[in-house]
C-alpha cells in the first residue's frame, strides 16, 4: 500500500509540475491556450511513471502504458495543429479580461493546477490497473478492455478529423456539423 500512494503522490507532483512549466510559457507568450496540448502528454506522462515505478502484472502495465500513450499523443498533436497560430481561446481570454492584471496568479490555479488535478483523478483507473499486481495473466476482461478502446481511439479520430474537414470549408462557417 506505500508504493501505492508513493507511486500516486508522485505522479500528482510530476502533472503539477509540467502543468507549472506550461503555465510559465503561457505567462511569456501571453496565451494559455497552451494547455490543451499538455492535457494529452499528462496522461501519457502519469502513464509510464506509473509503468516504470509500479510492480504490477508486466504485461497489463505495458499494454496501459501503449494505449494511454497512443491516445495521449494523438489528442495533444490534434489540439496543438488546431490551436497552432489561433491566438489565445476566447474562453480563455474572457477570463482574461474578466481577472485583469491578476489574471496571471488566476490562470495557476483556474487553469493549469485544476486541470492538473482532474487529469490525476481522471488517469486513477489506469494507475489502479498498471499497479494491480493480480491476476498475474492477462484475462478477458484485459482483452475487452483493449477492444473498447480500440473503438474509441478510432471514433475519436475519425470524429476529429470529419470535424476539421467540415470546418475547413468556408461554406460551413458558423454551422454546426450534425452528422458523421
Amino acid at each position: 500500500m506505500e508504493l501505492f500512494t508513493e507511486i500516486l503522490l508522485i505522479n500528482l507532483m510530476t502533472v503539477v509540475g509540467m502543468m507549472i512549466i506550461g503555465w510559465i510559457v503561457s505567462l511569456i507568450y501571453r496565451n494559455v491556450t497552451v494547455v490543451d496540448s499538455l492535457w494529452g502528454l499528462g496522461f501519457v506522462l502519469i502513464a509510464w511513471i506509473t509503468l516504470m515505478l509500479s510492480d504490477g502484472y508486466a504485461a497489463r502495465r505495458v499494454l496501459i502504458a501503449v494505449m494511454v500513450t497512443f491516445w495521449g499523443l494523438r489528442l495533444s498533436l490534434y489540439l496543438s495543429w488546431r490551436n497552432w497560430g489561433k491566438g489565445e481561446d476566447p474562453r480563455y481570454g474572457l477570463w482574461r479580461k474578466e481577472s485583469g492584471e491578476k489574471f496571471w496568479i488566476v490562470s495557476l490555479s483556474k487553469v493549469f493546477i485544476l486541470q492538473a488535478v482532474v487529469m490525476w483523478c481522471i488517469s486513477l483507473a489506469p494507475q489502479v490497473g498498471q499497479m494491480s499486481p493480480s491476476p498475474k495473466h492477462l484475462t478477458w476482461i484485459d482483452i475487452v478492455g483493449a477492444c473498447v478502446w480500440t473503438t474509441g481511439f478510432f471514433f475519436e479520430a475519425i470524429g476529429d478529423w470529419q470535424l476539421a474537414r467540415f470546418k475547413s470549408d468556408p461554406a460551413n462557417a458558423g454551422q454546426v456539423r450534425r452528422n458523421g
